[in-house]
């Protein structure tokens, strides 16, 4: 028996592939040949400090190599208007499939603005797209908060973890939060700002 003759025709059509491009920003994977961006972004004043290296300055050849350790999946954000000109990376690590979870960082440059929140919803569109999974976490030092002070005010990310005073920066301890974005949240989202992206 053909196992394609049980199927509904409509259903074969039915699945789209999931959404990169938004209103004014996309995501591109992170190739080699955008190695070298994702380095220089890594290393730009307004990011290292915030972000994974956390004001250390990693060699080229630590950087390659320690890239892609653990991700799911890397995207670049690029404006529509000049894709060729990456402003942000979004990656996707520490994934466990088995309990329905990753974590998510964001950097961008001062270019990014708007794109941070659009290339969110993006690339947890994609996650949740793609993956079964429950929860996407996002880690970052009480510095950082503002960045996500809207999406935490309207109770789309939700704190699940508190280390007290646990990162150092410019003369004290701050706080090392862990928020997460809940799949029913994100459905939630797209229905109450569907002029987002």
């Amino acid at each position: 028996m053909n196992p394609l003759s049980t199927l509904d025709p409509v259903s074969l059509d039915s699945a789209s592939p999931p959404r990169l491009a938004g209103k004014r920003f996309s995501l591109t994977p992170l190739t080699p040949e955008h190695h070298y961006t994702a380095y220089r972004l890594s290393l730009s004043e307004e990011v290292n400090f915030r972000w994974r290296y956390h004001g250390a300055m990693p060699t080229w050849e630590t950087f390659e190599a320690t890239l892609h350790a653990n991700v799911l999946v890397q995207f670049l954000v690029v404006a529509n208007q000049d894709p060729k000109t990456p402003i942000g990376l979004v990656t996707a690590y520490n994934p466990s499939l088995q309990d329905g979870t990753c974590y998510l960082g964001m950097v961008g440059s001062r270019k990014m603005g708007a794109g941070v929140l659009e290339g969110f919803i993006l690339v947890t569109g994609y996650l949740f797209d793609v993956w079964p999974l429950r929860k996407i976490y996002m880690e970052s030092p009480e510095f950082n908060l503002g960045q996500f002070a809207s999406a935490i005010q309207l109770g789309y990310l939700h704190e699940e973890g508190r280390l007290a005073e646990h990162r150092y920066y410019q003369g004290r301890y701050w706080d090392h939060l862990t928020y997460a974005l809940y799949r029913e949240d994100y459905a939630k989202f797209g229905i109450d700002h569907p002029d987002l992206v």
